[in-house]
């Protein structure tokens, strides 16, 4: 997705080395983040809200008007929850195809 002027990131704990979460995403007049994943062994710790957190800062200090998400519905109810909690509004209702699957989905905005 690079070519798409994607960036993705690894967040990494620097104590362990280890690799704790992933994110990507785009910076343009409205941002678009794609993915924001962290391991199963540290969730919980508010590692996933601060690196979106940053994220935000990041996304206004670039004057983006918003933030679009595409929330798979059918997945985990903590996920959507967390992007409501966060500030953003559910738009739509999609379907995903990822990887020859069909995902029922959710397009959900946060207007900065």
């Amino acid at each position: 997705m690079e070519n798409e002027g994607f960036y993705s990131c690894k967040v990494v704990q620097k104590k362990s080395n280890k690799i704790v979460g992933l994110i990507d995403f785009k910076v343009d007049g409205e941002a678009y983040l794609s993915l924001l994943m962290i391991d199963n062994s540290f969730r919980g710790q508010g590692i996933g809200l601060r690196i979106y957190e940053l994220f935000e800062m990041y996304v206004k200090y670039c004057k983006s008007s918003s933030i679009r998400i595409d929330v798979v519905t059918n997945y985990d109810k903590h996920v959507l929850d967390f992007w409501l909690k966060n500030g953003f509004k559910s738009i739509e209702n999609i379907t995903l195809n990822w990887n020859e699957k069909v995902l029922p989905a959710v397009v959900m905005k946060k207007y900065l």
